[in-house]
């Protein structure tokens, strides 16, 4: 986080991505390819309502994988940035995480895109 700040923030950006994807994927909710945390965290709340407050916080980190990773970013982020990114990141992981744990079969309720 502190000697890399850039990389770290894109590790946290991916860790949120892969987790809402784990969601909707055991759910066998389709997605497009994409790194956007807004659209895939809309899908993720409508299997998961509870889930929004989190989902709107790692929102942010969209960028994180589409504007900050090149060398021609408009910023560095720092090191708080790179905490902040983490810890946003580690407790939507966490949460997906023991979602899917207690969790014998997706719902066949939800409506896929």
């Amino acid at each position: 986080m502190r000697e890399e700040p850039s990389a770290s923030v894109f590790h946290s950006q991916q860790c949120a991505e892969k987790s809402e994807k784990a969601l909707l994927t055991f759910h066998n909710a389709t997605f497009r390819k994409t790194h956007d945390l807004t659209e895939l965290g809309k899908q993720c709340a409508l299997i998961t309502p509870a889930l929004t407050p989190l989902l709107d916080q790692a929102a942010h980190l969209t960028e994180c994988a589409t504007v900050l990773r090149y060398t021609d970013a408009p910023r560095e982020p720092d090191a708080a940035e790179a905490e902040a990114a983490m810890t946003t990141a580690r407790s939507l992981y966490d949460t997906i995480r023991e979602l899917l744990s207690q969790s014998e079969t997706p719902n066949p309720d939800v409506h896929h895109q």
